[in-house]
């Protein structure tokens, strides 16, 4: 990675979960904590923290964590209307190969 830093070649790095990074979150991995090591080693590559779970306490730690200075914050608040147009159905299978009829199209 050195190497593509140092040719201009890394254009960021993006932390998918990164709740995990924070003791606070639920899925707390201390592996995430050494991400913020990417910031010492390259400086001047942008970083994007992704979660779908952070509370703001959550939130903040990730910041802190990451070292994460003057981050353009992002939150969305979709769920629970996306859940309202979800119909969720649940289907008993008598025999493991057997097709539900109402899975049968004619």
């Amino acid at each position: 990675m050195q190497n593509l830093y140092e040719r201009g070649l890394l254009a960021r790095f993006v932390i998918d979960e990164a709740h995990c990074v924070s003791q606070w979150g639920h899925d707390f991995r201390p592996d995430y904590k050494r991400l913020h090591e990417l910031r010492q080693k390259f400086p001047n590559v942008p970083m994007m923290a992704l979660t779908a779970t952070a509370t703001p306490r959550v939130q903040k730690d990730i910041l802190n964590q990451l070292n994460m200075t003057r981050p353009q914050v992002y939150v969305l608040h979709l769920m629970l209307r996306f859940l309202k147009e979800f119909h969720f159905h649940i289907l008993e299978f008598k025999r493991p190969t057997a097709l539900h009829p109402s899975l049968i199209t004619k």
